[in-house]
């Protein structure tokens, strides 16, 4: 009731407001969950973490209904290496279930690390920072990994 007097106060006064016809309107239900996950730390720990995330997100919304991107950058490259034996087997069993592997191009250029290095399901943008910026513009779902 006070709302509704708010804006004949406020308009004897000279000003003017508008009110929401409805006080909170329920977000409509997603179709397809898009989330990016960011890592940058060198921690096995922490990888495992973050492909236990992967994982369990999909299983929560499953795979027709989740776009899922890793973006791995700076210390964080180590894990899209063929030298990462430990992860390699999950990694790829994940990337058969539409889960992207993104390597960072700048990374890759600092640490001298080639294509070649790199697990063979896994891509190269240009910039990893820049991949997790495009994504998050275009309404992706942001988590960092790997604190």
């Amino acid at each position: 009731m006070k709302l509704r007097l708010l804006p004949a106060v406020l308009g004897m006064l000279g000003l003017a407001v508008s009110l929401p016809a409805h006080a909170e309107t329920p977000p409509a239900p997603v179709s397809v969950h898009r989330v990016v996950f960011e890592l940058n730390t060198d921690n096995p720990a922490a990888w495992n973490g973050v492909l236990n995330n992967l994982q369990n997100t999909q299983k929560r919304f499953g795979v027709d209904n989740t776009e899922l991107e890793l973006v791995a950058h700076g210390p964080g490259i180590g894990i899209m290496l063929k030298s990462n034996q430990a992860q390699a087997a999950r990694m790829e069993s994940l990337s058969k279930q539409h889960i992207t592997f993104a390597a960072c191009h700048n990374t890759m250029e600092a640490k001298h690390i080639r294509n070649e290095d790199l697990l063979p399901f896994v891509t190269v943008v240009p910039s990893g920072v820049g991949e997790v910026i495009l994504k998050q513009e275009a309404g992706w779902v942001y988590i960092k990994a790997g604190f």
